[in-house]
């Protein structure tokens, strides 16, 4: 759907590459609002050292427009807090962007999803909880349409249509094969993306900030997320990691 505006404009091959600009510069906003100017430029240099991240940018595939939805639900959360008179409305608006990212990659919004859950249950907000549900739900029931017009039954995802019924590539399971699979896509992120490795240093020898220890955490709840999906189709590349690569690089 998002590709098809390019696609009415003669320009299809636009969407991602500006997908990736919007996510970059939304990356810079955040990095001046909440760790300082000096660290804008600190991000420039780590998005121009992964070139996955270009690639991503160059190609036609969602993992942008689902990483734009989550990072956009975060950031409205984390103004939420400073806005408090907006706040219902934003929160109602975190929900929904949810939603869309779970319309695009069904288990992207999970991490981001319990981190905001918890938060809200903590302070006893529980108004703000449930409009955050509604407005997932809103979006996110788009699944069932899909899937009815397309298999019958909404219940019944499209790619059980050319899955026989014991084919666990589309599904979520607990596996030893985990392990390794998370193992060589973590490798492979290293690959692409060597500063990762300066993390080691960081933790060992500088104190990381609430805000610093909140996105590595986020990460880290995405790879556990993936973790279940040991038997995805294709080789276990970055993508899986993509809709929170942002929170890795802050």
């Amino acid at each position: 759907l998002i590709l098809s505006v390019g696609v009415k404009l003669g320009v299809p091959w636009i969407v991602d590459p500006l997908l990736g600009v919007l996510l970059f510069f939304l990356m810079l906003r955040y990095t001046e609002r909440r760790l300082g100017e000096k660290s804008v430029r600190v991000v420039y240099c780590l998005v121009l050292l992964c070139f996955f991240f270009a690639y991503y940018a160059a190609s036609v595939r969602a993992h942008f427009a689902a990483a734009i939805f989550i990072f956009g639900a975060f950031l409205l959360y984390d103004s939420s807090h400073t806005n408090p008179e907006s706040s219902k409305l934003r929160l109602l608006t975190v929900g929904a962007l949810l939603g869309c990212s779970a319309m695009i990659r069904y288990i992207d919004w999970i991490p981001l999803a319990v981190w905001i859950g918890v938060g809200l249950l903590r302070r006893k907000r529980f108004a703000d909880l449930l409009l955050c549900g509604i407005g997932f739900a809103l979006f996110a029931s788009g699944n069932l349409v899909y899937d009815k017009l397309l298999t019958g039954d909404p219940f019944v995802v499209p790619a059980q249509l050319y899955h026989s019924s014991s084919d666990t590539s589309d599904r979520l399971l607990i596996s030893l094969k985990g392990f390794s699979v998370t193992a060589a896509r973590l490798a492979t992120l290293v690959w692409v993306f060597p500063p990762v490795l300066l993390l080691g240093v960081l933790w060992k020898h500088y104190s990381l900030s609430p805000t610093m220890k909140m996105c590595l955490a986020l990460f880290a709840m995405n790879v556990a997320v993936y973790f279940l999906y040991p038997n995805g189709i294709g080789v276990p590349g970055p993508r899986y990691f993509l809709a929170y690569f942002p929170f890795l690089v802050l």
